[in-house]
């Protein structure tokens, strides 16, 4: 019962699949994970994925959090070789250190995007929040970052801004302060990471998963009041330049106006000049009407 195909593949080779995620050589993990993202273009995967979603969700969390930790200790294995080997023993142990380093991230890649697809199934979605997803996807992208490392950080974002569409996983992202501070740092950093698979702006989905937190009372306040809240809010209106991430920063403000606690920090991040950019016709507008407007504003929106 519940077990049946539902198409040319069974649980059963599903499973089997899931289960080489767990192999201890990396190799079989990599080609097991792109086995699964593969799968993920298809149906039966999907419904199979909807009455499994932890047979499915946890083998790849794990293999992300644990790629993550093994790029790691290879690359930082690799570097250290390189840099001291002098035979050819150990040179050829440089290389090995350097090959594992790519397969971990190549697994943990494919583990991450995989998990992206499924988390759009709200059963894998309320699983992942389970399995504390939000705070351990959030923090191995941190430790990536802090060790210079951001090249699963898109795939990071896509899936956290997957898992708080729902309350559960805006509520577990509010649990833990310093991880929502540490998105939103991420989301504003300057320079942003280099585009990467088909992503200008691989932070890009950060912008879906704060506007996702807002929607919670909790998150507002974390975010807007306080003492640090009109220096978050400000540089939030930085990011309205930004054409792309324009829908995804309305939406935050959006919210965070919802709350009457949160009004202070929003007058004084002073949007209105950065909205009006992109609202105001200033080109076509008459002369007469712009001279209506208030000369911080004209000046603004003529610059």
């Amino acid at each position: 019962m519940g077990e049946t195909p539902t198409g040319v593949h069974s649980d059963e080779e599903f499973l089997e699949l899931l289960g080489f995620l767990t192999d201890p050589k990396l190799e079989v993990q990599r080609f097991a994970a792109e086995g699964v993202l593969a799968q993920t273009e298809s149906q039966d995967f999907l419904e199979f994925c909807h009455r499994q979603p932890r047979k499915a969700a946890r083998p790849l969390l794990r293999l992300a959090e644990k790629a993550e930790a093994d790029a790691s200790t290879s690359g930082t294995a690799a570097n250290l070789a390189a840099g001291t080997a002098r035979t050819a023993e150990e040179q050829k142990a440089a290389r090995m250190a350097a090959v594992e380093a790519v397969s971990a991230s190549a697994a943990g890649s494919a583990a991450l995007q995989a998990l992206v697809n499924i988390s759009a199934v709200p059963s894998v979605r309320d699983e992942l929040v389970e399995l504390a997803a939000p705070r351990r996807v959030a923090e191995a992208m941190r430790g990536g970052w802090l060790e210079g490392r951001s090249g699963l950080a898109h795939w990071y974002a896509m899936l956290l801004a997957n898992i708080t569409t729902a309350k559960a996983g805006q509520e577990a992202i509010c649990a833990d302060e310093n991880l929502l501070r540490f998105l939103v740092a991420a989301y504003v950093s300057k320079p942003r990471p280099p585009p990467r698979d088909g992503y200008d702006d691989p932070l890009m989905f950060l912008g879906k998963v704060i506007g996702n937190v807002c929607a919670l009372e909790a998150g507002r306040k974390l975010l807007a009041v306080g003492e640090q809240g009109p220096t978050t809010v400000t540089t939030l209106v930085g990011e309205l330049a930004d054409r792309a991430r324009r829908s995804d920063v309305v939406n935050c403000f959006r919210n965070l106006c919802l709350d009457v606690e949160c009004h202070p920090a929003v007058v004084a991040a002073n949007p209105i000049a950065d909205f009006a950019r992109f609202l105001y016709p200033w080109d076509k507008a008459d002369p007469q009407h712009r001279a209506e407007l208030p000369e911080a504003l004209a000046t603004a929106l003529a610059a």
